[in-house]
This record gives C-alpha cells, structure tokens and sequence, in this order.
C-alpha cells in the first residue's frame, strides 16, 4: 500500500525553483495533537491527527452536523483562544462521529 498524500485547501503548491538559492524546501506544519501548551511542537503523537483542524463546513456539507454557524461565539481573528476553539469544536466533532456511525453501513 503506498502513501497518499494530503493536499491542503489554501496552502500553495511550491516548485522548486520558488525558493531562494541554497534553500530545497519548506518545513512541513506541524499537524499533530497539542499537548497541555498548546503548542503544535509539543505534540504527544508523531501519528495521530489534531482534531481541532477539522473543518465544521466540511462536517456540515456532508450531513455530518446540522450546525447553524450563526450561534457561534465571537472569536478573535488576532490570536486563537484554544480553550474556546476546544469547548467550541469538541461537541461538534462527537455529534459527527455519532452520526457517522449511526448512519454507516
């Protein structure tokens, strides 16, 4: 089985000659589960996906939620509120693993 690659909505695709000289790349975001700091460098999986990257709209688009986004708490655009995005994000995440399991076949 070989590896698939993810390719993220709103992350450019680089070529090689995008970088300046000497330099062959970039250094990949971490991905992983935060850790008590919230920091993604302090991540206590080197496998395991974070769930808070998960996308509500994607959720919603494929019946996962049925959300209305409206109610949403106001979040600040200058820097993430972790405890909020986590009280915010973790309910919704269960209802849609709920309904997945509930609705797979």
């Amino acid at each position: 089985m070989g590896y698939r690659f993810l390719r993220l909505r709103g992350f450019p695709d680089f070529q090689p000659g995008d970088f300046p000289r000497g330099l062959g790349g970039v250094a990949g975001v971490p991905l992983g589960p935060t850790g008590d700091s919230n920091s993604p460098y302090a991540s206590y999986s080197a496998i395991a996906g974070n769930p808070l990257l998960i996308s509500p709209q994607l959720l919603y688009n494929r019946g996962l939620i049925a959300e209305d986004f409206t109610n949403l708490p106001k979040f600040s655009t200058e820097r993430v509120d972790f405890s909020q995005v986590i009280q915010t994000k973790i309910p919704m995440l269960q209802k849609a693993c709920k309904n997945f399991k509930t609705s797979a076949t």
